[in-house]
């Protein structure tokens, strides 16, 4: 599927309802608002093209869907998608105008447009969503080597302290067709980041596919069986070198004080929930934390051990620990990088000598 219409964020960020690679099954056919659509093929009412001044004459190309589209959501028209029509482009502006850099003028325009189109209230809150969403794709981008977009949305952010002028005319231009309130406008809009979204949406959907194909290669194979060991080997080190604080308990050192039965057994914890009497510090009547619930119920599992209880939770820590570096590692699609990194945070010592001390 190609295009079935676009939605856009407050800072003109554009999303689609398409996943990529998705097949047509007939699920995006029903005629639906959108936002805006690609002016690869648009139709408008010729009294309502007129009034709105057309394409503007600023944006030349990239970014002239986004502007048209927004003006006429301005003077109270629909933007509807109708899936059934079909249209033929070619898609190789970038071979025709060479001379057109793409990012600049696609950043420069869309701020121009969020700018000139957005509400008074609303273009503070615009602009420094811009600056922040800018920044972060910059520090992102320096790290992963694809910064030359970020960088030009970035510019883009920042010259819009010198566009007063052209801001000013533009708006007074929009001025006097501008019939929606910029508040219903909003709610037209994507909340949040579309560019976020999308990039959450396309990293699960790469996980989900390389994660089946790892499925299909290595279920059963040497490479799962060894990713298995390592990982076992791992957790009974961890659980051998624990042994000490198992059997013998928690030293009554920092913030390791024992739990007491008076006072800490799943019984006491259960009625001090219950009552609404929190005894911290001075005691004060207060709504009791869930913890201490939660609490209690671990000490039930644990056989109303609750010396047993706190030392599983302190060993349990390192293991949660090292199942959180197994599924940072999940981007790298590989079971021998997830092991790799599991194995090197439960070998670092930093955890252990927190414990100790």
């Amino acid at each position: 599927m190609q295009s079935v219409g676009f939605g856009a964020d407050r800072i003109g960020d554009m999303s689609t309802p398409v996943e990529p690679g998705e097949r047509d099954q007939e699920q995006h056919d029903a005629i639906r608002d959108v936002f805006l659509l690609s002016s690869a093929c648009v139709v408008v009412r010729s009294d309502l093209f007129r009034e709105v001044g057309g394409y503007p004459r600023e944006v030349g190309f990239y970014g002239e869907d986004l502007d048209l589209c927004w003006r006429m959501h301005l003077s109270g028209a629909r933007v509807l998608v109708v899936p059934s029509a079909k249209a033929r482009h070619r898609n190789a502006l970038a071979t025709r105008r060479e001379d057109a850099d793409r990012d600049v003028l696609q950043a420069r325009h869309r701020v121009r447009t969020v700018v000139s189109l957005s509400g008074r209230l609303q273009i503070p809150f615009a602009i420094v969503q811009m600056l922040i969403t800018s920044i972060v794709r910059v520090i992102v981008g320096a790290a992963t080597g694809k910064v030359r977009e970020p960088l030009a949305s970035l510019r883009a952010s920042l010259a819009v302290c010198f566009d007063t002028a052209f801001v000013v005319r533009r708006r007074g231009e929009v001025r006097p067709y501008r019939r929606v309130p910029a508040a219903e406008i909003h709610d037209l809009q994507d909340k949040g980041s579309a560019r976020f979204a999308a990039f959450v949406r396309a990293r699960r959907t790469r996980l989900a596919r390389r994660s089946r194909e790892l499925t299909r290669t290595t279920t059963g194979s040497a490479s799962a069986r060894q990713a298995t060991l390592a990982v076992l080997a791992a957790i009974v080190v961890i659980v051998v070198g624990s042994r000490g604080l198992l059997v013998g308990g928690t030293r009554v050192v920092g913030e390791f004080l024992p739990l007491r039965e008076a006072t800490e057994s799943p019984r006491a914890l259960l009625s001090t929930y219950l009552n609404g009497w929190w005894s911290g510090g001075f005691g004060h009547a207060t709504p009791v934390p869930t913890a201490a619930m939660l609490t209690a119920v671990a000490g039930v599992l644990m056989v109303f051990q609750i010396g047993l209880l706190q030392s599983v939770a302190i060993v349990g820590a390192v293991l949660i620990g090292c199942i959180g570096m197994w599924q940072v590692a999940s981007g790298y699609f590989s079971h021998r990088a997830r092991v790799a990194a599991f194995v090197v945070y439960a070998a670092t010592p930093v955890p252990y000598v927190a414990i100790g001390r």
